[in-house]
């Protein structure tokens, strides 16, 4: 089945099931969490808009004495867990014989030059971030063409912001899979030459202009809400991936097209969904301890502020001052008349919010 026998029909069924995995109500909430535990872990001002709220004035956010302890915790766990499996290949059969252990030891060859071909060990050290954080990654199957002709099977990894997984159904395992991407329009052009025309002419001011598609449905899931992992330059184009157990279909919502469609050969929809294990609710590593980190960082920027007014703590003076206005800071002098009376008072503020941070350190 090629792409030119999709007709109007596929693309809305397509687009309206992406659009459902996108915008319903349990991906809204958990998109929300995702934000926030990607501003965290990102640090920055966003991260602390998402730790103390978004009024904070975020001027000098950068000089907040707020250490990012998401980040530090999730790089230690990460390079526990990112190491590349070994692969073994048992014998089938518990077959003993010299031809069945070749056999086996030619499927482990193989299957490990696979993941060498395609830096599997790149691809684990960043799923094993990504899912501490936000409780699940993906992975799409499909093929490749190497320098010789042949083709070998391919897994790439997909951004779990921009991936909405469908119906977990009982075995906790979804059969369909949306992934919404930014890719640079040249980019996309070179890709996709034989559409390279329609891609690189952009609609200026009407989407789907001229056309009898169906309008573009992503309109509240806006760039500022996609990832930038893919996309650097900010000025990539939206594209839909839609998996099934049909295969994998590519949407060009801005042209209302469907670019690609590539037929699943397995017996499986063409991804792998991995997750956290959780009891009830598809959950992050980190979900639980954001209040936490809230509360640590408002304790550290007490302390600070605490230890500033300590040193310079106000003066209280009970009698007549003769050098007219009452000068602060180093070096500064006051002539006071006989008998007055100068007293500072006593701050051990400082002291204890060090043990009330090292409480939360603890916990």
């Amino acid at each position: 089945m090629g792409i030119e026998n999709l007709d109007i029909k596929n693309y809305k069924e397509i687009v309206d099931n992406a659009t459902q995995l996108v915008a319903g109500k349990p991906s809204k909430h958990r998109q929300a969490q995702k934000a926030r535990i990607k501003a965290i872990l990102n640090g920055g001002a966003d991260g602390m808009k998402a730790l103390l709220g978004n009024k904070m004035e975020t001027s000098d956010v950068d000089l907040l004495p707020a250490p990012n302890m998401l980040q530090s915790g999730i790089d230690r766990l990460a390079q526990k867990i990112s190491g590349v499996p070994q692969v073994r290949v048992d014998i089938m059969n518990h077959n003993t014989s010299d031809r069945a252990k070749v056999r086996a030891e030619r499927l482990e060859r193989i299957v490990t030059s696979y993941d060498e071909k395609q830096n599997l060990n790149l691809q684990l050290a960043q799923a094993a971030r990504w899912l501490p954080g936000y409780g699940f990654v993906a992975w799409v199957m499909s093929t490749k063409v190497d320098k010789n002709g042949f083709v070998y099977p391919s897994a790439e990894l997909r951004d779990p912001f921009d991936t909405f997984p469908g119906n977990y159904g009982p075995d906790q395992q979804p059969r369909e899979l949306a992934v919404v991407r930014r890719i640079p329009r040249y980019k996309l052009s070179q890709i996709y030459p034989e559409f390279a025309e329609e891609i690189l002419n952009k609609d200026e001011d009407e989407t789907n202009k001229g056309s009898t598609a169906p309008a573009y449905p992503f309109g509240t899931f806006d760039t500022k809400t996609t990832s930038d992992w893919e996309d650097n330059t900010s000025q990539g184009v939206k594209i839909i991936e839609y998996y099934d157990q049909g295969g994998t279909y590519v949407v060009f919502p801005e042209k209302a097209m469907i670019i690609d469609f590539i037929p699943n050969v397995l017996s499986t929809p063409p991804f792998v969904f991995v997750k956290k294990m959780s009891f009830d609710q598809l959950k992050g590593q980190y979900d639980h301890v954001i209040g936490l980190m809230a509360m640590m960082a408002k304790i550290n920027i007490m302390s600070a502020i605490a230890m500033e007014d300590s040193v310079f703590t106000e003066t209280n003076i009970s009698g007549e001052l003769e050098s007219g206005q009452y000068r602060k800071g180093r070096f500064a002098i006051n002539y006071l008349a006989p008998g007055t009376q100068v007293s500072k008072p006593q701050n051990n503020v400082p002291y204890q919010l060090f043990q009330q941070v090292d409480r939360l350190e603890r916990q």
